[in-house]
């Protein structure tokens, strides 16, 4: 992760220009994680499970429809910010800023 945080620092190198550019640049979005048919499929086979629901489930997961893959992720993420988000964004910003400036957290 140092390698990273290192390597990174060098995006910081844009000059902001205006009150506009802060605001775009403060609340410009960078993606967490992503969910797709295939991580479906894994849940369900890593339950080991034989059951006529885990059978069922398996099959409905390779029928799954887009609109039904983005209702899910939507849930995930809402379950994600009301369950632990803010505590482990905490965490990890702690980390980040420890690790660049040379402070253990």
């Amino acid at each position: 992760m140092d390698d990273e945080i290192k390597s990174s620092n060098d995006d910081n190198a844009t000059t902001l220009r205006s009150d506009d550019d802060i605001a775009d640049k403060m609340s410009e979005g960078f993606p967490i994680t992503s969910i797709c048919r295939n991580d479906i499929i894994q849940m369900i086979e890593d339950r080991k499970g034989d059951d006529l629901k885990d059978i069922f489930l398996h099959r409905e997961a390779r029928k799954i429809t887009d609109h039904e893959m983005r209702w899910l992720a939507s849930k995930l993420a809402d379950g994600f910010c009301n369950c632990c988000f803010w505590d482990i964004l905490e965490d990890r910003f702690e980390q980040i800023m420890g690790e660049k400036h040379g402070i253990e957290t």
